[in-house]
């Protein structure tokens, strides 16, 4: 995993990620197949939405965004408060990229709820 996770940051750093796409597009698929634990798919998920933001892909970054915040589905408060940051770039994601977001469950996962909810509170106070 730590070869792969290797691999994905010098394309990007390399700005040579497109030769990979085909390869990343088939991350879930073979997540499952080397039976990755819900984190360790959750950390390749982000690491790839940030590598696909990096090399200017953000609809390809917001699908894997969406992706890693599914993984925080049965997540602790902790974990959905550390994920935060990234709750909020999907939630302004789907203002920049809606096509991607609205084939999600974007605005139900537990860690972008808590990130509106907090938004709302501070609008309110």
């Amino acid at each position: 995993m730590l070869a792969l996770k290797n691999l994905i940051r010098f394309a990007a750093d390399a700005r040579l990620l497109e030769f990979l796409q085909s390869f990343i597009a088939s991350a879930p698929s073979w997540a499952t197949k080397w039976s990755l634990t819900v984190e360790q798919a959750g950390s390749l998920y982000l690491l790839i939405a940030n590598c696909m933001e990096k090399c200017g892909s953000p609809e390809d970054s917001q699908g894997f965004l969406i992706r890693y915040l599914t993984t925080l589905e049965t997540a602790s408060e902790e974990k959905l408060l550390a994920a935060r940051p990234w709750a909020k770039q999907a939630a302004l994601n789907f203002i920049k990229a809606p096509a991607v977001s609205q084939r999600s469950n974007l605005s139900r996962l537990s860690a972008v709820r808590s990130v509106l909810c907090f938004l709302l509170c501070l609008a309110l106070a």
